[in-house]
Order: C-alpha cells, then sequence, then structure tokens
C-alpha cells in the first residue's frame, strides 16, 4: 500500500511541475471564457443606425418605443402582408409587427428581419411591451397592492429571417 502512494506521490508531482501544467491552469480559464464574451461582444457591436418598422394592430404600443443611438422606431400604416414583402426592398433592419387581440390585451410580437436580430433589440422590445400591459392592467384594475405582484406580464416575441426569395425561417437569436 505505502508503494502505490509514493507511485501516485511521484506521477502527481511530475506532471504538476511541468510549465505546461502551470500555464494551461492560468490560460485555460481565460481561454474558456473568451470563447463566451468574443462572440457576444461582436454580436453586439454596431456602427450603423438601424431602422425598425413598427406594424402596431393595436395601437398601444406604437408610441412607446424610443429611438436610441443604434435604433430607430418608424409607425407604418400599411397591411401586413404588403410591408412584410417590402421589408427587403426598403434596406429596414426588421419588422416589428403586433398583431390584434380580440379578448385580451396583446402579450405577443413578432419580428421579421432579414439577417440575425440582435438580443439587445429583442430584450428591449420585450420590455417596452410587457411594461405597457402591466401599466394598462394596473389602470384597469384600481392599483391595490394585493394584486400588483398577479399582473406580472411575459412577453414572447418571435423571429422570422425572410431571405432574398422571401422563404420564412424561424430564426433564434439567444443560440
Amino acid at each position: 500500500m505505502n508503494k502505490i502512494s509514493i507511485i501516485i506521490k511521484r506521477e502527481y508531482l511530475s506532471r504538476v511541475r511541468k510549465k505546461s501544467f502551470i500555464i494551461m491552469t492560468i490560460l485555460g480559464p481565460i481561454l474558456m471564457a473568451s470563447i463566451w464574451v468574443i462572440p457576444l461582444y461582436l454580436a453586439n457591436i454596431s456602427d450603423e443606425q438601424k431602422t425598425i418598422q413598427v406594424l402596431d394592430e393595436t395601437g398601444i404600443f406604437v408610441s412607446k418605443f424610443r429611438n436610441t443611438d443604434e435604433f430607430t422606431f418608424v409607425p407604418i400604416d400599411i397591411d401586413f402582408e404588403t410591408a412584410k414583402d417590402n421589408l427587403g426592398l426598403s434596406g429596414d433592419y426588421a419588422l416589428l409587427y403586433i398583431p390584434q387581440t380580440q379578448l385580451s390585451l396583446p402579450t405577443t410580437g413578432i419580428l421579421y428581419s432579414g439577417r440575425q436580430t440582435s438580443v439587445d433589440i429583442k430584450s428591449y422590445i420585450k420590455d417596452v411591451m410587457k411594461k405597457e400591459v402591466e401599466r394598462l392592467k394596473l389602470e384597469a384594475s384600481g392599483v391595490e397592492p394585493d394584486i400588483l405582484e398577479s399582473i406580472k406580464t411575459g412577453i414572447r416575441l418571435n423571429t422570422i429571417k425572410i431571405d432574398a426569395d422571401g422563404n420564412e425561417e424561424k430564426s433564434f437569436t439567444e443560440v
């Protein structure tokens, strides 16, 4: 038993004392982190101003989107099919379509784009829609503190990528 512990100790120390082990102990975590951080950074940098057309059939959200340094929101008042067909021709970044709902407040929007949309714009749109739906629910309920927690609403934003031929493909920005 004593011989086994001596062999294990010798093998362990021979591996740990190598320069490659020490270097990889330091560089390994840095390399792994860079595999995640660099693509996220590259996906989020952009110098150009992107225009997003907003087709809001409800009329609730169209004035709630504020222009930023990166995005400009342009309300449009044409039918959905025409707007979708014109997206590639207009050169705009995306089309945000918020369909009319019959009985309740809208909780779904669809973001059409010719290329992969950024996570930032998707989260911004979801946040604006969520806050407005919550505000309307609070207003309708009389704003009682007990009800406040039950009003929280999740927004689902589907993204669809349109290629040059007009084919639609559901895209996953987060992947």
